[in-house]
């Protein structure tokens, strides 16, 4: 069960390390180029791979926040966009931030819950072992 636990969180880190990075450029460039408060957000994105790479719940959970804060602007720019196209599309883009939210709440309270010892032995770089099977 323990090893199990090590595994998730493994396979829930790497995820959100490649999902906050991609945020992140996202939200700079949109920072940069249309929206300045947008900066902020592609900071706490950057949060988010730091919280995953070194199990860090409250990193995590900044980059948690900063996800709820874009998913609003995203469901506003939804409400007011005059366009068709932009308008499913951004609705679409809700609905995938939803399900990437869970993905971030998920991992977070598994960070929360696992035992000391494995948080310890993860941010030390624990790897599952790989059984190769020959014939």
């Amino acid at each position: 069960h323990e090893v199990l636990s090590r595994v998730r969180l493994l396979g829930f880190s790497k995820n959100i390390k490649f999902y906050a990075i991609l945020e992140a450029v996202f939200d700079f460039y949109i920072g940069f180029f249309i929206f300045w408060p947008f900066m902020f957000l592609g900071g706490l994105s950057i949060c988010g791979f730091y919280g995953a790479k070194h199990f860090n719940e409250r990193l995590v959970f900044a980059y948690y926040i900063g996800d709820i804060v874009k998913l609003v602007l995203r469901v506003i720019l939804a409400i007011y966009t005059p366009y068709l196209g932009a308008y499913l599309i951004s609705w679409l883009m809700c609905f995938v931030s939803v399900v990437y939210i869970n993905t971030i709440n998920r991992f977070y309270e598994e960070l929360k819950s696992i035992s000391r010892d494995d948080l310890i032995l993860l941010r030390e770089g624990w790897q599952p072992r790989i059984v190769h099977f020959v014939f």
